[in-house]
């Protein structure tokens, strides 16, 4: 099960990603600065759930599934910055 507070910070920045993504009226550097944070989080994350999976406390399947949530935010931010 994943924990409600989590998918909810995931799924609020998919949605920012996508908003940034669309909207022209952002500069280039705006844009880029948002998905360079973006990316920073996806990194700190990737880190702390291979933490939370050698210290037990997450099983694989879990952590299968939030690196996947992650990869996909990876892929849309490099996609984004373009």
């Amino acid at each position: 099960m994943i924990h409600p507070r989590l998918l909810e910070q995931y799924t609020y920045r998919a949605r920012m990603t996508g908003s940034y993504q669309s909207e022209a009226a952002y500069p280039p550097n705006v844009r880029n600065a948002h998905y360079d944070v973006v990316l920073a989080a996806v990194s700190a994350a990737r880190i702390e759930l291979l933490h939370l999976h050698r210290s037990g406390l997450i099983h694989d399947e879990l952590l299968t599934t939030l690196e996947h949530d992650l990869d996909l935010q990876e892929i849309a931010a490099q996609h984004g910055k373009g």
